[in-house]
């Protein structure tokens, strides 16, 4: 993110926080590179890029080298990534029919960011799917004993590794909470950070690259080593 963005993410955020009158949800505000949003799904920059061309954004502007995504994409961006890494991918274009689906029951433009994707989506997409779908194959809702649920990645994604604020997504936590990174669009620009601290991950890992040990930032943050690390080696990973 650019330094003078952060600094308009800043005074927004403080603004907001102060209650003073400028009332800005930053989760709408652009933030992230393709490229940075694609690293945190877990995805290809080109299978970002091409999820944005199937949901309508134009085709110009997805090719754009320059486009930003916000928070509220960014999670969208998680969960179409969440329907693909299954043993058999959801073809791109019926997640996006889907998400259109899901946007007009829902009345948003943001469905995957909802809350009532997770309380509501297995039926919801179930009924898409009696609308949809030619062979029962190509359903998105799964069947659970006559239940229709979410797919277990999407499900579990949802359900244990974001926190919703308003009824949508508020806060992720791109690792799961057994490591302590989250993203905020509220702390940092957005940038993943370390939990209760608002260090960026980015930060610590250059001080542990510099020489610095675990036990070091262990001391520095009041975390546990274990946490230090698991942090750090998730970031190593995903970099």
């Amino acid at each position: 993110m650019f330094p003078h963005r952060m600094r308009e993410r800043r005074k927004v955020a403080e603004a907001n926080r102060d209650g003073g009158p400028l009332r800005v949800d930053l989760r709408s505000e652009k933030a992230y590179t393709i490229g940075q949003a694609a690293r945190l799904a877990g995805i290809s920059a080109a299978t970002a890029r091409r999820w944005l061309a199937a949901i309508g954004r134009d085709h110009a502007e997805v090719r754009d080298p320059d486009l930003l995504l916000s928070f509220f994409e960014l999670i969208e961006l998680v969960v179409f990534a969440r329907f693909r890494a299954q043993p058999n991918p959801v073809k791109v274009e019926r997640i996006a029919r889907a998400h259109a689906f899901a946007g007009t029951e829902f009345g948003t433009l943001h469905p995957f960011a909802s809350l009532k994707l997770l309380q509501l989506g297995g039926h919801v997409l179930h009924h898409f799917d009696i609308e949809t779908a030619v062979h029962v194959a190509d359903w998105i809702a799964l069947d659970m004993a006559g239940h229709p649920t979410l797919p277990g990645l999407v499900q579990s994604e949802l359900d244990r590794n974001v926190d919703y604020r308003d009824g949508f997504a508020g806060v992720w936590h791109p690792r799961g909470r057994g490591v302590p990174i989250i993203v905020d669009p509220y702390i940092a620009g957005g940038r993943p950070v370390l939990e209760g601290h608002g260090i960026t991950i980015e930060t610590m890992q250059r001080r542990w690259a510099a020489g610095e040990s675990f036990d070091e930032l262990a001391v520095d943050y009041d975390l546990s080593r274990a946490a230090i690390e698991r942090a750090v080696q998730a970031v190593s990973r995903a970099a």
